[in-house]
Formats: structure tokens, sequence, C-alpha cells
């Protein structure tokens, strides 16, 4: 489907057992989470006519590219997440993470801005699997504690 400035989206909002969504336009659109609660799986891009995240009180997997934020407190009210990849050349704190109290598995690509991981990622007990590639900002000393917690780390 080709979308234009002109194209009417409101129809998305009459799918109301909706569960998977994969958004990935350019920044024409306004897409209000209010009326996508149901939503378990979301694939996205990043841009400012996102409205409501904290609604998206079902998101069990978010996947977001070119996010355009310096941390996580935008997702920080999302309590069922388990699994989120985030791509973004902006992102420089987790901070918020540590509210989402059910994350299992974190992929960070690009994130070439990040530095500090493991005060946020020692408050998500349920977590099991961090992935890190192309994520250039961490240092190695940041690697050795990130390697020490308990659970599997996998760094390209």
């Amino acid at each position: 489907m080709n979308l234009t400035k002109k194209s009417d989206i409101s129809g998305i909002y009459n799918l109301h057992k909706l569960k998977y969504l994969r958004w990935i336009v350019d920044n024409n659109f306004e897409l209000d989470f209010s009326k996508l609660t149901t939503l378990r799986v979301l694939i996205i891009s990043d841009y400012i006519g996102l409205k409501n995240w904290d609604q998206l009180i079902n998101l069990k997997k978010l996947y977001i590219s070119r996010l355009k934020r310096d941390d996580l407190t935008f997702i920080s009210d999302l309590k069922e997440l388990t699994d989120i990849r985030i791509g973004s050349r902006q992102l420089r704190s987790l901070t918020g993470l540590e509210r989402c109290g059910k994350l299992e598995r974190l992929d960070f690509v690009d994130c070439t801005k990040l530095t500090e991981m493991v005060s946020v990622l020692t408050k998500i007990p349920s977590l099991k699997s961090i992935s890190l590639r192309n994520c250039k900002g961490i240092t190695n000393k940041e690697i050795e504690q990130i390697k020490k917690l308990p659970v599997g780390v996998w760094i390209e």
C-alpha cells in the first residue's frame, strides 16, 4: 500500500483485536496508541506523530528503529514488555527500562551514543539476554560489568 499525506488511516482504529502492527512510514501521520491498546507486537520507526505510548498496556514486543530520543522514559509504563529491540544513533541512557519489570530480552543496534547500562540493567531481575551490535560508546570496562550479570550476553 502506498500512503501519501492525504491518506486516511483512521480505519486502523476499527481493528479492535489488532495484535501485530508493522508501521514503517515517514512522519506524515499521527498514530494514537490509545486507540490500539490490544497490540502485543509493534515494529515501528520513531517519529513525532506517535502519541500515547503509555496506553500500549498489552504490548509484549517492541522493535523500534531510528529512535529520536535520549532515553527510554517514554516506554517506562509498558509493564508487559518482554522483548525490546532498539536502533538509535541518539539514545544516551536506558533510564525508563528499570520500570519495565517483565523484560527478558534486550537488543541494541547502532546505539553509538549509549555509554552506561549496568546501573539500569541490574534493576531488571527478569532479564535473560542482552545483545549489543555496533554500540561503540560502550567501554571495555562497561562490557566487563555487563558480562558479570546473570544473563546471556552477545556483543558484536
